[in-house]
């Protein structure tokens, strides 16, 4: 069994990334467990193989405390999570805010300089969402007329002056959940990522058409190619 942890910041990625697995992978025998972390401690068990036969591979979804906790937790547990729980990969994921654009590549070196301190650098990888996870939400506008069908392009264009057809949100929005949040109060709904709201928006995409979309939200490219390359490996 091919064991990997992704340590995301909240709830909203947490769901997002198992539902997408679950629509995608599940012919591959994937088995997906979910953990809530609130304080220190060991948290995996090396004879987890032991307990789920029949799987080829385990994917464990890791919500950490808040966003900050996410390169740390990752770079402090690794190596063991490597070397005596037998994870092959160590993958975190995590919003650029609330740093802005133009830092972008300064966070990103700052987090390669301390995977580098793991001692086990080729099994890690922490990457970005521009800026937020909802910009790879609003990139499948269509999501939007399954939730609500009044909320057309046309509606929101003319409501908002937002051509949501041809804009990349990730480049677009500095904070895509308020814009998401601004489009679903058209039709009396709202996004405050609340359980309910992200269920409503996570249930509701394509994600066969996030996946085949290429000139736009690049940052859900990156991520999206490392989970399958984690799952090449099977």
């Amino acid at each position: 069994m091919i064991k990997t942890a992704i340590f995301v910041e909240g709830l909203t990625e947490r769901k997002f990334i198992k539902k997408m697995i679950n629509r995608r992978y599940n012919e591959r025998l994937v088995l997906v467990k979910e953990m809530v972390l609130k304080g220190k401690g060991s948290y995996f068990n090396s004879a987890d193989d032991k307990k789920y036969p029949g799987y080829e591979f385990l994917l464990y979804l890791v919500e950490v405390p808040d966003y900050t906790k996410v390169t740390s937790m990752i770079v402090q547990s690794a190596k063991a999570m490597v070397d005596n729980y037998g994870f092959a990969f160590v993958i975190g994921l995590r919003d650029l805010l609330p740093n802005e654009r133009g830092e972008e590549k300064n966070v990103i070196n700052l987090i390669r300089r301390l995977i580098e301190t793991t001692g086990v650098k080729d099994q890690v990888e922490i990457l970005l969402s521009i800026m937020e996870i909802e910009a790879w939400f609003l990139c499948d506008f269509n999501m939007l007329k399954r939730v609500d069908p009044t909320l057309t392009p046309d509606k929101i264009k003319k409501e908002l002056k937002l051509d949501i057809t041809t804009i990349d949100p990730e480049i677009e929005f500095d904070n895509p959940y308020k814009i998401l949040d601004k489009i679903f109060q058209l039709a009396l709904r709202r996004y405050r990522k609340h359980e309910q709201e992200i269920d409503m928006v996570v249930d509701n995409l394509d994600y066969d058409y996030l996946c085949s979309v290429k000139e736009k939200i690049k940052s859900f490219a990156r991520f999206n190619n490392k989970l399958d390359s984690c799952l090449r490996t099977l």
